[in-house]
């Protein structure tokens, strides 16, 4: 418990630190905000409770960004680090990410620690596909990669497997983006080009002709095995639902409904086309 403790006022004091220098970086811009921006940080310091410092930080870096657009004054890098790591927090995900679509909008650099702390926030918030993106932009942290694959991955669709390959390329972890291509399973109906092309971009930017070879016919592979998945899944439901009516004939004698044999001839029909199908994509016709 004291540890858990030590942790949270280790954090509530670096939010008091990154709000101070939202401020400080604001009032300093010249003297004649010099003295506002001694009276800021005297006031903060004195009125603000650690447990509370959370939520009024947010409030007052909130009115300060808005005091700011007002009279169109412009925030740098560093202010625009401070405010997001401020808002780092489960309860702020939306303000955070309306903060970070300015920051993107005027090209600025995101911060080491910045891009952290907007991960784990994504992560405690339950987001762990944003956390992985985000994670991705940091260099040396492919054990917090991993970490969060290894739990999320079993509920991954095909947009997962995306943020995971694209995140490893820009780690430049090329062997373990491959890894994860191999386990992709994808759901269609259609196949997502989207993530093949990660690595077939990667593989041309590096004059690897011989990998991207590889890369169309495995295509081939996992647009088959998408049909094959999904064509099973519709014969055994269709086979589970289907079902022969009972049917009473004179002289107690059972006789072939050609209702019965119609529909069963539908069935039969269906799968054969389904096959049909998946060898025309086997063979590269579709």
């Amino acid at each position: 418990m004291k540890g858990k403790e030590t942790r949270r006022c280790g954090r509530h004091r670096r939010a008091m630190d990154d709000t101070l220098n939202v401020f400080l970086s604001f009032y300093t811009r010249s003297e004649k905000t010099l003295d506002k921006a001694e009276a800021a940080f005297e006031k903060i310091r004195a009125r603000v409770p650690l447990e509370t410092v959370s939520l009024q930080n947010r409030n007052m870096v909130e009115n300060l960004v808005r005091e700011m657009q007002e009279q169109k004054v412009g925030l740098d890098g560093a202010t625009w680090n401070n405010v997001l790591r401020v808002y780092a927090d489960p309860s702020k995900i939306k303000e955070m990410e309306t903060f970070k679509t300015l920051v993107d909008e005027q090209g600025i650099n995101l911060e080491r620690s910045t891009i952290v702390a907007m991960a784990r926030a994504y992560n405690r918030s339950g987001l762990v596909q944003k956390a992985i993106e985000m994670y991705g932009d940091v260099p040396g942290t492919q054990r917090e990669v991993y970490a969060l694959w290894n739990e999320y991955k079993k509920e991954a669709k095909d947009d997962g497997y995306r943020t995971m390959i694209n995140s490893l390329l820009k780690l430049n972890n090329v062997e373990g983006a491959e890894k994860v291509y191999e386990e992709w399973n994808p759901e269609g109906p259609k196949l997502d080009m989207s993530i093949p092309c990660l690595l077939i971009s990667r593989y041309y930017a590096e004059g690897m002709a011989w990998k991207v070879d590889e890369m169309l016919k495995s295509i081939k592979k996992k647009r088959y095995g998408m049909h094959m998945r999904k064509l099973r899944y519709h014969t055994k439901r269709m086979f589970s639902n289907f079902t022969y009516p009972k049917i009473t004939w004179p002289y107690r004698t059972n006789l072939p409904d050609l209702t019965v044999l119609k529909e069963s001839l539908k069935v039969v029909l269906t799968v054969i086309l389904g096959v049909a199908v998946l060898v025309a994509v086997a063979v590269g016709y579709v």
